[in-house]
């Protein structure tokens, strides 16, 4: 019985670090997004001539 106490505090707990988590990961993201969309992504650019080559040397 009295262990069946604490779980309602630590699952509150639980959900207020998975929402806190998840809003962090969001702002993240859309800040990682804008940063490409102003400067570009050199990783995705490099990504996309390796598939324009294999694209030519198909053609």
């Amino acid at each position: 019985m009295a262990w069946s106490y604490g779980e309602a505090p630590t699952l509150l707990m639980l959900i207020y670090v998975m929402h806190r988590w998840f809003r962090d990961d969001t702002a993240q993201a859309v800040a990682a997004d804008r940063r490409a969309d102003a400067h570009g992504d050199p990783e995705l650019d490099a990504y996309n001539d390796y598939l324009t080559r294999l694209h030519q040397k198909d053609t």
